[in-house]
């Protein structure tokens, strides 16, 4: 599926830089801020930028710190807010034309232009009111992660259609993103707590997801009533978008795919 520049969502890309490292890795990485730390010649968030250049999405807003500034190329930059939720209203409230908000994190280097117009275009394809209220997220069958990273530590999303990952790609409407604001802050403290999410969800749904039980349509229902919005879960996303930088030795693995593709 190719993105149609006809496409009649009216796109935009935030680019939240914010993220700060702990003093452990900021050692290790020679800057605490992310989005600074080099891959090739380049800090990660331009090459996170050049791939959104080049895939014509849309116009792109990069949220962070000042020194962010001079590496966003062609993208708007953002002074960064206090916090996760407020750095996102604020990349969303400078891409005003915008009705379709796609997130990326500034960490996550090897994303392609192909990879981002994949997702943009199977969005497109399910989306039936151009201005209501709904959500997406990209997964990664394991399969294929593992095929391309087999060196990457990994914990997968146990579906019926077998394991998955899940990576950089997370979209909304805006009028998604205003209505469900204090949810999504919710669930961004959350996501890594399986017992705060199955309180949100309902323990029923997270016992059918623990035993591998709940597959991609289920998860869909199961996300649409938590969100009060219809949510789409996009299963072919791209192995790159799950490769970032969060732990110790995942520079070393950056730079060891990047020399492969580079080479």
């Amino acid at each position: 599926m190719v993105f149609d520049p006809r496409a009649r969502l009216t796109w935009g890309v935030v680019i939240p830089a914010g993220g700060r490292a702990p003093a452990r890795l900021a050692e290790e990485w020679g800057t605490e801020i992310k989005a600074l730390v080099h891959l090739g010649r380049e800090p990660l968030v331009t090459h996170v930028v050049r791939a959104v250049e080049a895939a014509e999405i849309g116009p792109c807003a990069v949220v962070g710190h000042h020194d962010v500034r001079d590496h966003v190329l062609g993208a708007t930059w953002v002074p960064e807010a206090q916090g996760q939720m407020p750095n996102a209203r604020a990349g969303v409230e400078a891409l005003p034309e915008a009705n379709a908000i796609l997130f990326l994190p500034a960490d996550a280097p090897l994303i392609t232009p192909a990879g981002l117009q994949r997702f943009a275009a199977a969005i497109e394809a399910r989306t039936p009111d151009a201005e209501g209220a709904w959500f997406a997220a990209g997964l990664c069958r394991t399969l294929d992660f593992r095929a391309e990273f087999p060196d990457w530590p990994m914990s997968s999303l146990r579906l019926r259609e077998g394991r998955m990952q899940s990576g950089a790609y997370f979209a909304t409407s805006r009028a998604g993103f205003l209505a469900a604001e204090t949810l999504l802050q919710q669930l961004a403290g959350n996501r890594r707590n399986q017992l705060a999410m199955a309180w949100r969800i309902g323990l029923g749904p997270m016992l059918r997801y623990l035993t591998g039980r709940v597959t991609l349509p289920d998860a869909e229902r199961i996300l649409t009533r938590a969100m009060g919005g219809p949510c789409y879960v996009i299963p072919d996303m791209e192995p790159a978008a799950v490769a970032d930088l969060d732990e110790p030795g995942d520079l070393a693995r950056l730079r060891a795919a990047w020399d492969r593709r580079s080479g």
